[in-house]
């Protein structure tokens, strides 16, 4: 399975087009794909149907969902700002393994105690927006960057628990 660190690109002015290319293969993966066999190849069904556990069927589920969103709205929400775009990839690859226990401690909480899921999404996503606001990010663009960093999570438990999108919040973009 994928991890989050093999998709670290360069950080600075040249790292746009190397974004775009990740961005762009994801969107070919799933044109190429379809929406039937994602579903039913890559969706919950699909990967226990293929051996894989209930926890790494849903773990790969929240990590498309994170790709989606940072390669479709969280894109567009930073790339106008060369600042923010700048910090939040420094912070993705710098802060890595932080983020990296943060979701470790996400996945045992959820396996061990599944009735309070939302209460471990909401501190999973409260941490990762700490993680972007305190990284890289500190500054003008520490609001914005927090957005990311939890809406970022947010996308990847609710392809899990879909009944927490009710209630798990990130605090507003200022669209700095």
């Amino acid at each position: 399975m994928q991890t989050l660190g093999d998709l670290q690109a360069p950080v600075g002015e040249k790292s746009r087009p190397h974004q775009y290319n990740i961005f762009s293969g994801f969107a070919n993966f799933y044109s190429c794909l379809g929406p039937q066999n994602i579903r039913f190849c890559l969706g919950l069904i699909g990967l226990v149907g293929s051996g894989k556990s209930p926890q790494d069927a849903y773990s790969y589920e929240g990590f498309l969902a994170d790709w989606r969103f940072k390669c479709g709205a969280g894109f567009f929400a930073v790339y106008e700002n060369t600042t923010l775009t700048s910090c939040t990839q420094s912070t993705y690859v710098n802060y890595n393994p932080e983020m990296g226990i943060q979701f470790d401690a996400y996945k045992k909480n959820v396996t061990a105690d599944s009735a309070h899921a939302c209460g471990y999404a909401q501190n999973l996503m409260d941490s990762l927006g700490s993680i972007y606001r305190n990284g890289a990010c500190r500054g003008s663009t520490a609001d914005d960057a927090q957005w990311y960093g939890c809406q970022s999570a947010r996308e990847y438990t609710n392809a899990q628990f879909r009944h927490c999108q009710h209630s798990t919040t990130c605090k507003p973009r200022l669209l700095n």
